[in-house]
């Protein structure tokens, strides 16, 4: 299967047994049984129209992987490249190439290379000579999320966890992967509760409390706001204190 990227007019392969493997998970075996699936002829102009079958989430998405793919730009290709056999071809327009490798370097070989967060990274342009290899692991979760390939979730989960400091949850607590998944927003909100005295006075988060009335910035505020209020409670109660009412969190 040849999966083609119009942004950046580049594209990657796959060997149909590996994407109806188990681990690939249930969409591509279902695009790959489908008969509407588009079947391109070797040598031949690729004239038909794209397939229908969504391979990745449509939002709108601040997605570091498109940075990279400006950065390291994939190689180009024709729209009509010929392949000296039939193949199946899915039109990638939402996900960024350097997302799509990495997932297919997983399927393949079981093996993935995380870049830092963004909100973790020195201020001042990326230099390193491997940062076309990395994926974001916010990218990567999205897409895996999408496919339902639940273990790769949970990889790329364990590593947004792991590169969560005081200094950038609140960035993190704030953007739109915390926003559209539930999991993500719940350890966020975990980490910053557990931290609280650590984060409550970095300039991250002073400045988002600024806008914190916006839209769905006020629900994950309340949210974290009420689960320091209960904290605050159960440890005022366990050292013996009276708790007549709700304390204020400090937010």
């Amino acid at each position: 299967m040849r999966f083609y990227f119009p942004k950046t007019t580049s594209e990657l392969w796959a060997n149909s047994g590996i994407l109806l493997s188990s681990v690939a998970g249930p969409h591509f075996k279902a695009i790959l049984r489908s008969e509407i699936s588009e079947l391109t002829t070797g040598g031949g102009a690729n004239t038909g129209e794209p397939n229908k079958h969504a391979v990745a989430p449509d939002e709108e998405f601040n997605d570091s992987d498109d940075e990279t793919d400006e950065r390291h730009p994939p190689p180009k290709v024709a729209r009509t490249s010929p392949a000296p056999h039939a193949f199946q071809e899915i039109i990638i327009t939402s996900a960024a190439h350097t997302t799509y490798a990495a997932l297919l370097n997983y399927l393949y070989y079981a093996k993935l290379d995380f870049a830092r967060l963004r909100s973790n990274r020195p201020r001042g342009p990326v230099t390193t000579s491997t940062a076309s290899h990395q994926v974001s692991p916010k990218s990567l979760y999205r897409l895996s999320h999408y496919l339902s390939i639940p273990v790769l979730s949970v990889k790329c989960l364990q590593a947004i966890e792991a590169a969560i400091r005081p200094h950038n949850v609140a960035e993190e607590l704030f953007g739109d992967v915390a926003r559209d998944y539930g999991q993500v927003r719940k350890r966020l909100i975990d980490y910053t509760v557990a931290f609280w005295d650590e984060i409550k006075d970095t300039e991250a988060l002073k400045s988002i409390q600024a806008a914190s009335g916006e839209g769905g910035e006020l629900g994950i505020a309340l949210a974290v706001a009420r689960q320091l209020s209960t904290k605050r409670v159960k440890r005022e109660h366990e050292e013996g204190y009276e708790c007549g009412e709700v304390p204020n969190p400090d937010w």
